[in-house]
């Protein structure tokens, strides 16, 4: 990993719960690293964020069908904004978590923050027209 200040404060933190625990670990910094050792660590690193945000896009794609799905049953409610909310929001803290870990900011990255983006856009959309259905059907005393 890189050394920088908030991944070697994370990972002191990390080896002092490990050792409050019962356990041992060890940190060692590495001054210098060839370049294919290099390459492989990034391409490792890589291919895990890749892999992580194919699944995050995955489930934005799914929450945006769930929003379509909604919109074409008219299923304007309360309890589905809060799902849809709910599903938006776990997908937001996974990437923003998945952020921290991307050291090398590999392309898959900008896709998924692009289908948050649209998520967030078609809920707000389903936010606003839930609330009117709402409104109209006090209006009609429904």
């Amino acid at each position: 990993m890189p050394n920088t200040e908030t991944l070697s404060a994370k990972m002191k933190d990390i080896q002092h719960t490990v050792e409050e625990m019962g356990g041992t670990a060890n940190l060692y910094a590495v001054s210098h690293i060839d370049d294919s050792q290099e390459q492989r660590t990034r391409a490792r690193f890589g291919q895990e964020r890749e892999r992580e945000y194919a699944e995050m896009a995955k489930e934005c794609q799914k929450t945006l069908s769930h929003i379509q799905r909604e919109e074409q049953a008219h299923q304007f409610n309360l309890e589905e904004v809060e799902e849809l909310e709910a599903d938006l929001g776990k997908i937001s803290r996974w990437f923003a978590e998945a952020r921290e870990r991307d050291f090398w900011e590999v392309a898959a990255r900008e896709e998924v923050q692009s289908l948050i983006g649209q998520g967030e856009e078609r809920l707000a959309a389903f936010v606003e027209r839930t609330y009117e259905e709402l409104r109209n059907s006090e209006k009609n005393g429904l």
